[in-house]
């Protein structure tokens, strides 16, 4: 009777936390903000139970021509679990339309205990890492012209024994915003 109550036991907490039993990255996070204190986070994939809006399908926004957005966050969540594995860097990588790929560096924000962008808390033994926004803001929009445009996203994480991908399958995570004409300034 014992056995089978450690059994179930091990089933339920083994059923609790499934997501970071595999290996990679597990969780991927973009903010885009078009002003000052105006940010807003997204979710490429998200382990927690608190869910924030998805990007991939996502439509970020409309912006004047000659205006800013800029990529204001960014995190992973990696999980790390060979023997003596470490990770030692992870990236965001964006693009917008089907240009060339850009690096953002991620920074080792936490180690065990941390909260990601949906307010989900974690408290995680082993080499499970948490990765945040290193790099300054990146602006966008920066030399478009109007139009619709999409921003395409995914992540990287290179530990001392392999390279882990979070990419939406090879498709990337991709969202759609559009650049509208300059608003004239009335006459006076």
């Amino acid at each position: 009777m014992i056995g089978l109550k450690k059994l179930a036991l091990a089933a339920s907490l083994s059923a609790a936390l499934p997501v970071f039993a595999a290996q990679g990255i597990v969780g991927g996070y973009i903010g885009i903000s078009s002003a000052p204190n105006n940010l807003t986070e997204y979710q490429a994939l998200n382990p927690g139970a608190i869910q924030i809006t998805a990007f991939n399908g996502a439509n970020i926004g409309s912006f004047a021509v000659g205006s800013s957005a800029y990529i204001a966050d960014g995190a992973s969540i990696v999980s790390a679990t060979g023997v003596g594995e470490f990770i030692d860097t992870s990236t965001l990588r964006w693009r917008v339309d089907g240009g060339n790929f850009q690096s953002l560096a991620l920074e080792q924000s936490g180690t065990r205990n941390f909260s990601d962008p949906a307010s989900n808390t974690y408290d995680m033994p082993g080499s499970t890492a948490y990765w945040g926004l290193g790099s300054p803001s990146v602006d966008f929009l920066a030399g478009l012209g109007v139009g619709e445009h999409t921003l395409s996203i995914n992540f990287a994480a290179v530990s001392n024994t392999q390279t882990y991908s979070l990419n939406n399958n090879g498709s990337n995570y991709v969202a759609k915003f559009n650049v509208t004409a300059a608003v004239p300034e009335p006459e006076s």
